[in-house]
């Protein structure tokens, strides 16, 4: 199982430096194993619509959440200490970059 970053989405959606890698990587995956947390949709949703690209938007989540199998994974504010303690193991970040 793969939780799918913002950025990952948004580098094939955007098709920047890494699309090819990112492409491969969705590509040699099955959907059903792949998950995005609302957070991360909600945030690549944002950035699409600022971005003037509402069309691309749609055709996301009809790729990816209709046609395709990806996860949406719900995260309640109960969550949010176990999501603190992840961040302080492994020196992560919890931003928006909307």
């Amino acid at each position: 199982m793969y939780l799918v970053d913002t950025n990952v989405w948004l580098e094939r959606l955007l098709d920047q430096k890494e699309s090819a890698a990112v492409k491969n990587f969705l590509n040699k995956i099955f959907s059903e194993l792949l998950f995005i947390t609302d957070f991360s949709f909600h945030s690549i949703s944002l950035i699409m619509i600022k971005l003037g690209q509402r069309k691309d938007l749609l055709c996301f989540i009809q790729d990816v959440f209709i046609d395709g199998e990806v996860n949406l994974v719900h995260l309640l504010p109960e969550d949010t200490k176990q999501i603190i303690q992840v961040i302080g193991k492994f020196n992560l970040d919890f931003i928006c970059i909307c």
